[in-house]
């Protein structure tokens, strides 16, 4: 009877791709938390390009993964899912870029900039993948 219940819990996981979510979830909080976070090194706003950065990081490591496992593993959904949940952490949903705003609009540019130019990298290799996945 456990093993069912578990099997079900654990299938309903992995077929929903809410793992993939709750990662996302967590890294927002986790650069929130370091942004608030009075142990920063340095000034107030090096230490937020430096939690910036660290979460800019994880995105491009979260879409290059998807376009992983969407080309080679042909996981189309899984894929799908990391992609499209990186580029919509690009698009800065916790509104981060407003950190840098209110410090110095030079600073605010400069990470807006940043963001532009890693969502416009990102978009290329991720419409290629979709063409790819449509003509099949």
């Amino acid at each position: 009877m456990f093993k069912t219940v578990a099997n079900r819990i654990v299938s309903f996981f992995i077929d929903t791709a809410l793992l993939y979510f709750l990662s996302c979830c967590l890294a927002l909080l986790g650069v929130y938390s370091m942004m608030q976070s009075p142990l920063l090194a340095g000034n107030l706003l090096k230490g937020h390009f430096e939690a910036y950065g660290i979460f800019l990081v994880y995105v491009m490591v979260l879409t290059a993964f998807g376009l992983l496992v969407l080309r080679r593993l042909a996981l189309p959904v899984d894929g799908l899912v990391m992609a499209g949940l990186g580029l919509l952490l690009v698009l800065d949903p916790a509104f981060f870029n407003d950190v840098f705003y209110t410090a110095s609009p030079k600073a605010g540019m400069l990470a807006g900039t940043v963001a532009l130019f890693l969502g416009t990298g990102l978009n290329r290799p991720l419409k290629n993948s979709f063409w790819i996945l449509h003509k099949k």
